[in-house]
C-alpha cells in the first residue's frame, strides 16, 4: 500500500466518524426529549413545557446536521467528480435549510 491510499483510508474513517457522531447526538436529542416528555406527562405539565422539550431537541438535530454535513464535506474530498457535487449541493441545501428553519423556531421560542 502506498502512502495515499493510508491516508485515503484515514480519511474515509474520519468521514464515518462524523457521520455516526451526527447520528449519536441525534439519538442523544431523540432519547433526551423522550424521556422529558414521559416525565411532563405524568406530572400532567402544560404547552411550555412541550415548547422546551421541541426547543431543545431541535438543538440536537442542528447540531447533527452540522456533522452530517462535515461528513459529506469530507466525502466529496475523497472523490470529487461531478456527480458527487451535485449530491453534495443538494444535500447542502437541504440541511441549511433545516438548520435556518429549525434555528429560526428555537429563537422564536425564546
Amino acid at each position: 500500500m502506498q502512502i495515499s491510499d493510508h491516508l485515503l483510508h484515514i480519511v474515509f474513517l474520519f468521514k464515518e466518524l462524523l457521520g455516526m457522531v451526527g447520528v449519536i447526538i441525534i439519538l442523544m436529542g431523540a432519547g433526551a426529549s423522550i424521556h422529558k416528555f414521559i416525565q411532563a406527562v405524568k406530572q400532567r405539565k402544560k404547552a411550555p413545557v412541550f415548547n422546551i422539550i421541541r426547543q431543545t431537541f431541535a438543538c440536537y438535530i442542528v447540531l447533527g446536521l452540522e456533522f452530517l454535513l462535515a461528513s459529506d464535506i469530507v466525502m466529496t474530498i475523497m472523490a470529487p467528480d461531478y456527480y458527487t457535487l451535485g449530491i453534495l449541493g443538494g444535500l447542502v441545501i437541504i440541511r441549511t435549510v433545516m438548520t435556518i428553519s429549525l434555528d429560526r423556531d428555537i429563537k422564536l421560542a425564546e
